[in-house]
């Protein structure tokens, strides 16, 4: 931490750099594990197709930040293309 500004956490005993590939990798698996979880909210993302995913928080995106918008939609992208090909 510099001046109140988080740079690395720890997950499972192993640190990580917040907006590193493994801290994206995290936020995909997290997500990929809620809707494993809830399967009905899967199937209703995965209808969504062929839609385009936005990221739109009606603020402007901090130029700093660990996850920015469109890797967000990315990996939202590509759990959606898992679900549509696991169901096919």
């Amino acid at each position: 931490m510099r001046d109140g500004t988080l740079y690395h956490f720890i997950y499972q005993g192993e640190e990580h750099k917040f907006g590193s590939a493994e801290h994206h990798q995290l936020v995909k698996a997290a997500i990929r594990a809620s809707l494993e979880q809830n399967p009905e909210i899967a199937d209703a993302f995965r209808l969504t197709y062929p839609r385009p995913i936005e990221h739109d928080t009606g603020r402007l995106e901090n130029p700093g930040t660990a996850l920015p918008g469109s890797k967000f939609v990315q990996i939202l992208e590509e759990i959606r293309q898992e679900l549509i090909h696991a169901a096919t």
